[in-house]
């Protein structure tokens, strides 16, 4: 299974948020970048550095030096989304959701 972005909680509604994160489990980056690939995340959230880079490879731009995993302002969460199995990241109280490749 392939998890790619849907929405995020303020392109959402707040009943479908609140019963994902009262469910969710949190997880290591680890297991989130086992369902949704690097390459997804690096789409939506290309300033951060994944290898080690200076440089965003697509994109040319400056990175901000460190892996999004070691921000403290980041987590990692499984749950249920509108029925659908689901992986999230909250960035800064602002939930990122990714549903399965094939429901979208």
């Amino acid at each position: 299974m392939t998890f790619r972005f849907l929405t995020d909680c303020v392109h959402s509604r707040e009943k479908w948020i609140v019963d994902m994160t009262d469910q969710a489990r949190e997880i290591t980056w680890k297991t989130f970048r086992k369902n949704v690939p690097v390459e997804e995340v690096r789409r939506i959230f290309p300033t951060y550095s994944y290898n080690g880079e200076t440089y965003n490879p697509e994109t040319g731009d400056l990175t901000i030096g460190f892996h999004i995993k070691d921000d403290y302002g980041v987590g990692f969460y499984k749950s249920v989304y509108r029925g659908q199995l689901c992986y999230y990241l909250d960035h800064s109280r602002i939930e990122y959701i990714f549903v399965e490749a094939d429901d979208l």
